[in-house]
This record gives C-alpha cells, structure tokens and sequence, in this order.
C-alpha cells in the first residue's frame, strides 16, 4: 500500500481491524523534489466513541432540529403534491361532466405539471372539436328548416323573409339582407332582417327598380352596397 500511494498520490481503504475504522495514506514530495512524505490518517474506533460521547448532548440537539427540519419539509412538499393532485383531479372531474372550457393552473416542471398541461392541450382539442360539430349541426338544421319553408311556402311572398331570419339566427348576425331580382316589376326585392331592431320591427322589405342602376353597375358597386 505505500507504494501504491507513492505511485497514485492517495491510497484510501475501509479496515476491518478491531481499532481502526478508516485509513488513508497521501503522498506528499519534499521540497526540494527528491523525495516523497507518506502522510497516514487513520480513524479509531474509541476516537470516534469518546467524540460522541463528548458531544452527547450536541449531538441530540442536532438530530431534534433535523428530525424537525424533516417533518416541515415533508408537510411543505406533501401539502403541494396534494394541492397539485386536487387540482388535476379537479379538472378530470370537469373535464369528465363536459366542462371543457375549464383549465387547470399546474405548473410545476415535474411529471404532474406534464399531465397538467397534457389535460388542457385535451381539453382545448375536445373543445374545439365539439364546437365545430356545434356548427356543422346548426348549420345542417339550418338548411333543414330552409328547405322546409321553401317547399311549403313556394309561392308565399313572405318565403324569403323566413329564410332571411333562419339565415340570421344560424350566423348570429345583427343584419341579413336577401335579394333577388323580380322581373315582373323590374326591381330588386330585399328583405332586410335586424336583430337588434324591436321585434314588429325586425323585418322589412324594400324594392330597388333596375332603373336605378347605371350600365354595368351591380348591388356590391357604391353607393348600392350601402
């Protein structure tokens, strides 16, 4: 072992004798480089008895505060896991009755605030998703009432203000206008839906003569578009 610490600088070893615990050995040149010092640290068995011995009383003291110092660390991180499994349970829950719009606050950088963000990223597709089947829905019974008022009102003039108004209630829009040219009074016939307007008020109907247009112009040309 001595050369060993002369060649590796340090040799260090666990004993199992009877007195020492602990032995090291360091090699340290002289000065003037010629030779080499073996320094040899050893630890007792007695030393380190007498020590605690010595020491009882600070010892004790120690191991209070660190039995302390463990339980309130241990609260401290116990309370946040539970806080943090309360709130993602919270938001299984919401997320389970259809609430989709709901998001959870975990932000932790561990694997909880992973799944947190893992059940918002769901929630938030979901979400999307069923309001795009909301729309197609409205939409689909939207054509469906049209088509039904068209079929049995086909020669009731009123026809198109009934589609106007399922038009505005599918786009849930403040304005609707519909027009359609009728040439028997070579005119635009409009009619004129407002939602915010009072309910007898609502719909309106206005002609527009042919006349009225210059050669070329169109209703999406100034000032008709108005």
């Amino acid at each position: 072992r001595l050369d060993e610490a002369a060649q590796k600088k340090r040799s260090s070893t666990l004993t199992r004798s009877a007195d020492v615990v602990f032995e090291t050995l360091v090699a340290i040149p002289t000065h003037d480089r010629q030779g080499t010092y073996l320094l040899r640290a050893a630890v007792h068995r007695d030393a380190i008895w007498n020590r605690i011995q010595e020491d009882k009383e600070l010892l004790i003291g120690y191991a209070i505060l660190l039995v302390l110092f463990s339980i309130l660390l241990g609260t401290f991180f116990a309370g946040r896991i539970t806080w943090t499994l309360a709130e993602l349970s919270e938001a299984a829950l919401r997320f389970a009755r259809g609430d989709y719009a709901y998001r959870n606050t975990v932000a932790t950088r561990d694997e909880l605030g992973f799944l947190g963000k893992t059940l918002n990223f769901m929630a938030e597709k979901v979400d999307t998703h069923i309001r795009e089947i909301e729309y197609r829905s409205r939409a689909m019974e939207a054509m469906n009432r049209i088509d039904k008022t068209v079929l049995a009102s086909l020669f009731d003039p009123n026809v198109m203000d009934m589609v106007a108004e399922i038009v505005a209630g599918f786009l849930r829009s403040g304005a609707v206008i519909l027009v359609i040219p009728d040439d028997a009074s070579r005119a635009y016939r409009f009619s004129i839906y407002e939602a915010s307007a009072p309910l007898r008020t609502r719909m309106r109907r206005e002609a527009l003569p042919f006349a009225t247009l210059a050669a070329g112009d169109t209703l999406g040309a100034p000032p008709f578009e108005e």
